[in-house]
């Protein structure tokens, strides 16, 4: 039996909600993705298909938090190409009820 906990984003004290698109060039995509998920506001790194190959999900505190990460950024990852931040105005549906079978 494989037990998993969850983390539920609206009760850790974060108040915003961030998705990063992120557009990869001349390095491996999961290269990048192991390199963002070491950041602390990071909840979730995702390679997938599209105009992005990574899709991180990032919950911070307020915007002072959010202003740092900006100046801070991860303009110096190598292998970015462009960013894409969007914000979450309103969550429609957030389910976490599900469990894993090993």
């Amino acid at each position: 039996m494989r037990v998993m906990a969850l983390r539920d984003i609206f009760t850790t004290g974060n108040d915003l909600l961030l998705r990063l698109g992120v557009e990869v060039a001349d390095r491996p995509a999961a290269d990048v993705a192991r390199e963002l998920a070491d950041h602390p506001a990071v909840l979730s790194v995702v390679l997938v298909s599209g105009c992005y190959q990574i899709e991180v999900l990032i919950a911070l505190p307020d915007r002072t938090a959010l202003q740092k990460l900006l100046e801070e950024g991860w303009w110096h990852v190598r292998g970015i190409r462009r960013l894409d931040l969007a914000l979450t105005l309103e969550v429609c549906k957030f389910e976490i009820d599900w469990a894993t079978h090993a």
